[in-house]
């Protein structure tokens, strides 16, 4: 099936993105909601039109998707929730004010959803991801030379030196993971904020 294309951001596209879905399949079993990063930077570095582009970007499209999907996940008595956000949501980063934020809020919307849907056969979980190897990592590390006052050679660098594995991850590393949490095997997981880092979170 081929797929559409959709600007996550805005509400009109994610509305035409669930019905178009909806024609063609009639069913939705799993959401997996992933987003961009906002734009880094410490709180005074951010202005309000940051803030509300990351609130867009990050926060505002998960509630509005789940909103329109989990009546039909509740109807069917199945449904795999899967939010991907950031180590950021466990341990935030003063350079990164917003994405550390509403990540942290994206955590508390996923416990809250799944105790309420725990008996309508619906699991909720939240991945946190740590660096991954890709262009988007990239662009991240571009944006952050004027902040750091370095290329962002030596930036990709010293993040990939920060975790204990010495590398970023790789893509099919997170998708295996999410389906896991999306098969049977994870039927009996819910409500959890995993993280899948290389190690780089400190934290207990």
């Amino acid at each position: 099936m081929d797929g559409f294309e959709c600007d996550i951001s805005k509400i009109q596209d994610l509305d035409a993105f669930v019905t178009n879905y909806y024609k063609r399949t009639n069913r939705i079993d799993i959401l997996i909601v992933n987003s961009g990063t906002p734009n880094p930077g410490s709180f005074s570095n951010c202005n309000m039109s940051d803030w509300e582009e990351g609130i867009n970007l990050c926060l505002r499209n998960s509630i509005y998707l789940c909103k329109k999907i989990i009546p039909e996940m509740k109807q069917m008595g199945f449904g795999r929730i899967i939010f991907l956000t950031s180590v950021f949501a466990k341990e935030p980063d003063v350079n990164f004010v917003i994405s550390s934020t509403l990540r942290s809020s994206l955590l508390a919307l996923n416990k809250c959803l799944s105790v309420e849907l725990a008996t309508s056969g619906i699991t909720v979980n939240a991945i946190c991801q740590g660096y991954v190897d890709t262009s988007l990592l990239r662009d991240v590390a571009i944006k952050n030379q004027a902040i750091f006052n370095k290329s962002a050679e030596i930036i990709l660098k010293e993040w990939s030196d920060s975790i204990p594995l010495r590398r970023f991850a790789r893509p099919l590393e997170i998708g295996n993971l999410i389906a896991f949490l999306s098969s049977e095997h994870g039927s009996y997981i819910t409500g959890t904020a995993l993280s899948i880092d290389g190690g780089i979170l400190r934290g207990v």
